[in-house]
């Protein structure tokens, strides 16, 4: 048997179980997997009744939004220097630099080798 095909049996029988249909017949049902089973079901059950449940969408968007605010409290935001508004503070002003650093030099050679 395929583990998929197995696992789907578990559901099953897990599901027959929270439904209240007692563990004999649904082990009779599945005499071939019945030693297996019979040790996973009471370890699934188990599991099912201590998981933890999810909450609502309306209350997981309502505890975001009351965890945004008070990171917003804890770290307000910081308003950009003077440099960034003026120069934008990006790679732009890193290639403007470079463009006019090398006219710069250009001009400084031209003028060189024209001097008399």
């Amino acid at each position: 048997m395929k583990p998929t095909e197995f696992a789907d049996i578990l559901d099953q029988c897990l599901e027959r179980l929270a439904a209240g249909e007692p563990l004999g017949q649904i082990l009779a049902d599945y005499p071939d997997e019945a030693a297996e089973l019979r040790e996973l079901l009471p370890l699934g059950q188990a599991y099912q009744v201590n998981r933890a449940p999810l909450a609502a969408p309306a209350r997981q968007s309502q505890g975001k939004q009351l965890m945004l605010a008070a990171v917003d409290e804890i770290y307000p935001a910081v308003a950009p220097s003077w440099w960034h508004w003026f120069f934008g503070g990006g790679r732009q002003v890193v290639v403007a630099g470079a463009g006019l650093a090398l006219v710069a030099l250009f001009a400084v050679i031209v003028w060189t080798n024209n001097r008399p």
